[in-house]
């Protein structure tokens, strides 16, 4: 299989890559999603567009040869498909691998595999408190992650969040009061997206 990889952020230089150490490659893993969420533009594609293992294995192998050791993986759901990403996470020991995800299928057992491979960071979906993040997420939603971050926390495992900001949240995820709370959770990092 060949795929002609654009990277941001690595433009052409006289026929050749520019690629640093810090380049970053985001196949789209997944257009899979076991919840439906309000404004989610993963949900505009529908769920036809997967990338095989084989498929996604060559583009990891393309980008390493481009000097690219950073994946990110986008949704739908990519943690539908765990047994890929660990499989993934084993080939590739030289990468590292970061997943957005709602965390509802983050258990002890993908825990355990997470601290096998030591290479997968999940960027976990939260839209502030209880009430903004169920309201667009679905009742216990907010429950689910909280629980999927402690098991994170207590196996001193590195995670972030990923916000989406909305007129509805702004106020609640630009607060001292949230940042508070993302820090007592345990997120080294947070991505925020309109």
């Amino acid at each position: 299989m060949e795929y002609k990889i654009t990277i941001p952020g690595n433009p052409i230089a006289k026929g050749r890559p520019r690629v640093g150490k810090y380049s970053t490659y985001t196949p789209k893993k997944t257009a899979d999603f076991e919840s439906y969420v309000e404004y989610c533009w993963a949900a505009e594609y529908g769920n036809q567009l997967n990338l095989t293992f084989d498929e996604i294995d060559d583009i990891i192998a393309q980008g390493k040869e481009m000097g690219v050791y950073t994946y990110i993986y986008t949704g739908g759901e990519p943690l539908v498909r765990k047994r890929d990403l660990i499989a993934l996470c084993n080939k590739h020991s030289d990468c590292v691998f970061l997943s957005f995800t709602n965390a509802t299928l983050i258990d002890e057992t993908f825990v355990k595999e997470m601290l096998r491979v030591k290479n997968f960071i999940p960027a976990i979906s939260v839209e502030g408190n209880r009430e903004s993040h169920d309201a667009r997420r679905g009742e216990g939603s907010f429950d689910r992650v909280v629980h999927a971050m402690n098991l994170l926390k207590e196996n001193r495992l590195p995670f972030g969040i990923s916000c989406c900001y909305t007129s509805e949240n702004l106020s609640v995820i630009s607060s001292d009061e949230f940042y508070d709370q993302m820090i007592e959770w345990g997120a080294s990092f947070i991505w925020n997206f309109h």
